[in-house]
């Protein structure tokens, strides 16, 4: 199934949220009543379509989760729409000029949509997969081990043990105040340079692989290193890079489009004064 995209930096005076899409009609067995406000019936759809304008973060919860929230929030705003025609503010002129700029807006994401639907296709996505993995390079990663400590004399103490021939798992789940020592004995696995702070980093990609470090202070503490691997990054499968390619692909789609826009159109630009100004150099 084809997802619709609209890329925010483009498409800035969209009063909908990037990427939201008004869902098809369904017939009233699939979209049951789920409040009433003096006879207006609040269906399931109106909720749906509520969701769509929070946030990325919250549309990731499950509907049924948020349910009641939305429900109370879309009433509330039935309660508004109801007062505000009884007093005829749908007949005003504030009303009609910001019901215009909305009705243009969604005309300007269904529009979008319709090039990258028609545009962004399975086949081309997977080339553009093809191609951007024939020239991929992994940054280059360490896996290691940590144990944070309060103070440096703590972490030399630790070192010491370490060369002695303790375990540095067993140490770790122990001594570390690291909260989640106790799960993984300090491991953390494989990561790039910038997952973690300058510090540590500097100190982790500086080791060889089997080195301990010396004390590394850090805004956490005092850390003592254990490098157990270094590899450079596999690359992505296709099921993790495909969001990544359809955003990317779906904003060359909407500027290439634009672009024939523009050159099939006489466009004139005035000042705020009236006056004829120039077009703004193009990136």
């Amino acid at each position: 199934m084809k997802r619709h995209v609209v890329v925010a930096a483009l498409l800035a005076c969209l009063a909908l949220s990037a990427g939201q899409v008004f869902a098809q009609a369904k017939p009233p067995a699939e979209d049951p009543i789920v409040a009433k406000i003096d006879g207006l019936s609040i269906r399931r759809s109106d909720i749906e379509m509520a969701r769509l304008s929070l946030s990325a973060e919250l549309r990731q919860i499950p509907l049924e989760a948020i349910y009641a929230r939305l429900l109370e929030k879309v009433i509330e705003r039935k309660l508004a729409v109801i007062a505000a025609r009884k007093r005829k503010l749908d007949d005003g002129d504030v009303y009609k000029r910001q019901l215009a700029f909305l009705s243009e807006s969604v005309l300007e994401q269904l529009y979008f949509n319709t090039a990258i639907d028609a545009q962004l296709t399975d086949d081309k996505l997977r080339q553009r997969f093809s191609r951007a993995m024939a020239g991929f390079k992994g940054e280059e990663e360490v896996s290691a081990r940590h144990i944070l400590f309060e103070t440096e004399n703590e972490a030399k103490a630790a070192i010491k043990a370490l060369e002695g021939g303790a375990d540095f798992a067993k140490l770790a789940r122990e001594k570390s105040i690291d909260p989640s020592a106790r799960q993984n004995a300090g491991d953390l696995g494989y990561f790039a340079r910038e997952r973690m702070v300058k510090e540590f980093s500097e100190a982790a990609f500086a080791l060889k692989v089997g080195q301990l470090s010396k004390p590394v202070k850090s805004s956490f503490g005092w850390h003592v290193i254990l490098v157990e691997g270094r590899r450079q990054a596999p690359p992505p499968s296709y099921d993790e890079a495909i969001d990544e390619l359809r955003s990317e692909m779906a904003q060359e789609i909407i500027q290439e489009t634009l672009e024939k826009l523009r050159a099939g159109s006489k466009i004139e630009r005035f000042g705020l004064d009236g006056k004829p100004v120039a077009a703004p150099a193009r990136q």
